[in-house]
C-alpha cells in the first residue's frame, strides 16, 4: 500500500473518528431526542458534503473547459498539460498523480513521488501517444506503450526512465469509462 493512499485512509478514519466523538458526546449530554435527531441529521450531511466535494483542481479543470479556455480535444494538449502540472505541484502531498485522457487512447500526466529519509520529492512525465504507441525502449511490449520521463523544474520532459514502460490503454480503466460517461472531471476510487 502506498504512503499516499495510508495518508488518505488515515486522514478519512480521523475525520470519522471526530465524527463519531461528536456524536457521543451530544447524544450523552442532550435529553431531547428531536434535538438530537437533527444534530445528527445536519452531522451526517455535513460530512457527505466535505466527502463529496471536489478538488479545487477538478472545479479549476471545469471552469477551463465551460469557458473555451480549453478544448475537450487535443488541440489544447500543451495548455492542459501545463495546467495539470501546475496543479500537483501547488496540491498537497495526498495527491500523487493527475492526468488526463482521450478518446484515441492518448495519456498524459505527471506523478509525484513523496520524500523519504533518503531522498527528494520527485515528479516524473506519464505518456502514452496514443492507441498504436510503440515502446521503442521495450519491443516486447505491445502498443499502446506507457512510459515514464524525469522533468524539470518546469514540467518539461527530460530522459526516459529505464523500465517504466508497460502496456497502458486508459479507456480500459473504470476511471475512464465514468469520465468519459459523464463528460467532465470526476473522482475515482483510490487505486
Amino acid at each position: 500500500m502506498g504512503l499516499d493512499r495510508k495518508k488518505r485512509i488515515m486522514r478519512f478514519c480521523f475525520f470519522v473518528l471526530c465524527f463519531i466523538t461528536l456524536l457521543s458526546i451530544i447524544l450523552i449530554d442532550a435529553s431531547d431526542t428531536t434535538a438530537n435527531s437533527e444534530v445528527v441529521s445536519r452531522s451526517i450531511d455535513a460530512i457527505q458534503n466535505f466527502l463529496s466535494a471536489p478538488l479545487p483542481s477538478s472545479v479549476q479543470n471545469e471552469l477551463a473547459f465551460e469557458s473555451e479556455l480549453l478544448s475537450r480535444d487535443q488541440s489544447s494538449f500543451n495548455e492542459m498539460i501545463q495546467l495539470i502540472w501546475s496543479q500537483l505541484r501547488a496540491s498537497d502531498s495526498s495527491v500523487s498523480f493527475i492526468y488526463i485522457s482521450f478518446t484515441n487512447g492518448m495519456f498524459a500526466g505527471y506523478r509525484r513521488t513523496p520524500a523519504t529519509a533518503t531522498t527528494n520529492v520527485s515528479y516524473e512525465f506519464v505518456y502514452v501517444a496514443d492507441e498504436n504507441a510503440t515502446c521503442s525502449q521495450n519491443t516486447s511490449i505491445q502498443s499502446p506503450c506507457r512510459s515514464s520521463y524525469s522533468v524539470d523544474e518546469y514540467g518539461n520532459q527530460k530522459d526516459y526512465i529505464p523500465n517504466s514502460s508497460i502496456r497502458y490503454d486508459p479507456r480500459n480503466r473504470t476511471w475512464y469509462i465514468a469520465a468519459n460517461e459523464s463528460r467532465s472531471s470526476i473522482w475515482s476510487n483510490v487505486y
